[in-house]
């Protein structure tokens, strides 16, 4: 792989739920086609509706895909 160029950054939360599934996967599959050496990180934020799942599928087939999964904490009041 050249040089990196770019790096593109997608954050995502129960992308499914909320009835993005076929945005999501457009949206990932657009940055693949970059014409330029790029990654594209995917923060998931703890989804539980099938969008994990949709991600590590996109990401066996776009070697440029890495996803990042975190919880999001709440402060306390």
């Amino acid at each position: 792989m050249s040089e990196l160029k770019l790096t593109c950054v997608t954050a995502v939360f129960n992308a499914v739920k909320a009835g993005n599934r076929d945005r999501l996967i457009r949206c990932v599959e657009s940055v693949a086609k970059l014409a330029v050496s790029h990654e594209h990180l995917i923060f998931d934020g703890g989804s539980s509706d099938g969008t994990l799942e949709i991600l590590k599928d996109l990401a066996g087939r776009i070697p440029t895909v890495k996803i990042i999964l975190f919880r999001v904490i709440t402060p306390l009041p």
